[in-house]
């Protein structure tokens, strides 16, 4: 097989973040700092939770624009940003970013900068692993997601796995095998929880498509 030339298409990477456990965190911490008892109320996650969501949702449009700009500045010619959306539902974070390439080999090279849902804003090549050849009638494409050891290693299970990370994909070819968790015409999405991807004691799983390239 060939390398794959002149496919265009879209990527998007989504998550699911629950803020609660780190709002908790951070209520025990101010009050292990003044000397307090090390526990969370009910009461006292609430007042922390009202007042981040109005932080939020004041700065969301605010946040949004410098997201994009720092979004936009890593990526390489032929790659743009198609679109970005970060919404809420209480302390679910939901954060959609699509990325538009002339060339699916460019996929390997999309960087992506999270941020939303309390990220640190460290860059991440989520499809960095991806092997894309073409031959005989069609284009396969396959990859793992990128790791997540180190940035979920403090994290409790339960934590992860309410935590989830999707990458979709959509060509304009039709697919014709594939293991993704769900398809929707010529859009194909992985879906995985942080504890998946995080376990040491698991192969890390493997997306894989095949697109027919037959006229």
């Amino acid at each position: 097989m060939s390398r794959a030339t002149h496919v265009n298409g879209t990527a998007t990477i989504a998550t699911v973040t629950d803020m609660e456990p780190m709002l908790r965190q951070l209520v025990v911490q101010h009050k292990t700092d003044n000397g307090l008892p090390a526990h969370c109320s009910d009461a006292e996650l609430q007042a922390a939770a009202s007042r981040f969501v109005s932080d939020f949702d004041q700065s969301r449009a605010e946040y949004l624009v410098e997201a994009k700009r720092q979004i936009a500045q890593g990526l390489m010619d032929g790659v743009s940003l198609a679109g970005m959306e970060l919404t809420r539902d209480h302390l679910l974070f939901i954060s959609s970013t699509t990325f538009r390439f002339d060339d699916v080999n460019k996929l390997k090279a999309i960087v992506f900068t999270q941020v939303a849902g309390g990220g640190d804003g460290a860059a991440l090549k989520p499809f960095e692993s991806f092997r894309i050849e073409q031959g005989k009638g069609k284009l396969v494409v396959e990859g793992a997601p990128p790791a997540f050891g180190a940035a979920t290693a403090a994290a409790p299970a339960e934590v992860l796995e309410r935590n989830k990370v999707s990458f979709a994909l959509e060509l304009p070819l039709q697919p014709v095998e594939h293991n993704a968790t769900q398809a929707e015409g010529q859009r194909l999405r992985w879906e995985y929880n942080l504890a998946r991807l995080s376990d040491p004691g698991q192969q890390p799983p493997v997306m894989r498509a095949t697109f027919s390239t037959a006229q």
